[in-house]
């Protein structure tokens, strides 16, 4: 179309002259006529490159605005993308630490019944036991030679041979023992109380 409206005024021009040229009698009224359409066909083109200029500013300022837009998706998408990374990386770090914590309580949960059969035989084998060491120990302390008991022992017997005992009531004391010469024969004589 804009084609069209730029060959209309070249015909113009052409055919003008050969309408002025052929004509033997000048008409004023056809060179003017000639002159109008030329001045409205100027003023059509002038109008044409003004609008061609605004469309090819305006296409230009709408190529510089699309890169622009474009070059702010990419950063926008770039950003999205490390922030991807980042929460995929802590969701990651997150999982795996569920992970051994899973199987650590699972690892407790095999090792706690074992642990609690062990203590309660420990257990059992400890009340058991205690007696025997118990009875032990008296079997040890009693057979053990001891200074303190020798001097008891004899402190016993002194006291029980004694005719007024100190250490043991009278009528505790066990009967006296008589000595008799070579003979080794003894009688007993009940104390009074």
């Amino acid at each position: 179309m804009e084609r069209t409206r730029q060959t209309i005024p070249w015909i113009t021009i052409a055919i003008l002259p050969i309408l002025i040229g052929c004509a033997h009698d000048p008409d004023q009224r056809l060179a003017k006529l000639a002159e109008q359409s030329l001045t409205t066909q100027a003023r059509q083109n002038e109008q044409l490159a003004e609008q061609s200029q605004r469309i090819a500013d305006a296409s230009r300022d709408l190529v510089a605005a699309d890169a622009q837009a474009r070059l702010e998706m990419l950063e926008a998408q770039a950003k999205l993308q490390t922030a991807l990374q980042t929460d995929r990386a802590i969701i990651d770090e997150q999982r795996d630490a569920l992970e051994q914590e899973r199987q650590a309580i699972a690892r407790a949960r095999q090792l706690d019944p074992i642990l609690a059969a062990a203590i309660g035989s420990l257990g059992l084998l400890m009340a058991c036991a205690m007696p025997l060491l118990l009875a032990g120990y008296v079997l040890y302390c009693a057979n053990r030679p001891s200074i303190d008991h020798e001097i008891l022992n004899e402190l016993l017997i002194t006291d029980l041979v004694a005719e007024q005992p100190r250490l043991l009531p009278v009528s505790i004391a066990t009967p006296r023992l008589e000595h008799h010469g070579d003979s080794t024969e003894q009688t007993a004589t009940p104390q009074p109380p």
